[in-house]
């Protein structure tokens, strides 16, 4: 019952942060294993570690961590990771997804 509820949760986690990013016209991505999803400043998912590297964007992602931790929300702090755990509700998926979008609104403002 708890893997169920994680990955109903990030499943849907992941099609709202997709919509977002894709609604904003962003060179960005989800990517998800399981209950874990990791925002990449990539088109694609990267096949490798040299890919990975090469989408790291550490003043961008500083930006978002710093946002979102002012609002309440911690990501990974060395990735831009989100676990959703077996605590995990709808109300902090709809909470992320909300503040994230006022991070990007505010990020393609600049």
């Amino acid at each position: 019952a708890a893997y169920m509820h994680m990955l109903t949760l990030a499943g849907s986690l992941e099609l709202q942060l997709t919509a977002l990013i894709k609604l904003h016209k962003l060179p960005w991505n989800i990517t998800r294993l399981g209950a874990r999803l990791e925002l990449q400043f990539c088109v694609e998912t990267p096949k490798n570690a040299q890919e990975a590297r090469a989408a790291q964007n550490d003043i961008l992602e500083g930006a978002i961590h710093l946002y979102l931790l002012n609002r309440g929300i911690l990501l990974t702090p060395f990735h831009n990771m989100m676990l959703v755990c077996p605590e995990s509700s709808n109300d902090d998926v709809e909470r992320l997804v909300e503040v994230f979008n006022e991070c990007v609104n505010t990020l393609t403002r600049i």
